[in-house]
């Protein structure tokens, strides 16, 4: 056979054949890191709200009020309510705010201190939670008996602060406890000697009927010793190291 014969029968391939193999290689391996880059931020953005359930919760439900009404008669928080038995006022009354820039302000701060400390309590900060709003709802009317009504979740925000203090003072972690708890002291001397909470510019506090300092000193205390009890029951899954 001659070299003439050899070089008809020998396929002919183009020069940018190996150019254009290179590049669909490069193309599906971004494609393939793209799909995969999406499957992981969707799994991470899972984990951080499965992390979290009773904070993310809990804003929603109180964004949802109040988009739909800011008075909800058979959430709200009275002495005629907890005289009449509807103990879960206890809980929704905090969900109801008296304007549209106290429930942001309120959630905003909800979901702050709920997302980083949350994840260390695990099933405990429900409890935590509820103890706090309880402690909270039944102190405002004994302290104040003309009270007639309490609503926002502000004081719950002290409370849940005041418990990652006390979690993070439980791990040892000393440099942020004390951090957070000069942070809270400061901030609630500061209230209590000024008659105001730092967000009365952006609330008409008066529609409260009690001082909001006072509830934000309680809301602190009564997280405190919710963690700190809570920290000192037996349990399967202690806070997180």
């Amino acid at each position: 056979m001659n070299n003439a014969s050899l070089n008809r029968e020998r396929p002919v391939i183009p020069a940018q054949t190996g150019i254009q193999a290179g590049n669909t290689v490069a193309v599906n391996s971004l494609d393939s890191r793209l799909r995969g880059n999406d499957a992981c931020s969707a799994g991470c953005v899972f984990r951080f709200i499965a992390a979290r359930p009773i904070t993310i919760t809990m804003a929603v439900m109180a964004l949802l009020i109040g988009a739909l009404s800011m008075d909800v008669p058979s959430l709200q928080l009275t002495p005629a309510a907890i005289e009449h038995g509807q103990w879960w006022t206890l809980f929704t009354g905090h969900l109801l705010h008296v304007s549209v820039e106290h429930l942001l302000l309120d959630a905003l701060g909800l979901l702050v201190v709920g997302c980083v400390f949350e994840p260390m309590f695990g099933r405990r900060w429900l409890a935590i939670t509820l103890i706090a709003a309880m402690t909270i709802g039944l102190s405002a009317f004994l302290i104040y008996p003309n009270l007639h009504e309490f609503r926002g979740l502000s004081a719950i925000d002290h409370a849940l602060l005041a418990a990652g203090a006390v979690g993070l003072a439980w791990r040892r972690d000393w440099a942020p406890a004390l951090i957070i708890l000069g942070v809270l002291v400061a901030k609630c001397s500061t209230e209590l000697l000024s008659g105001d909470s730092t967000a009365g510019q952006f609330v008409n506090e008066a529609a409260f009927g009690a001082p909001v300092p006072w509830m934000h000193v309680i809301g602190a205390l009564s997280g405190g010793m919710a963690a700190f009890a809570m920290l000192l029951i037996p349990h399967r899954s202690e806070v997180s190291a």
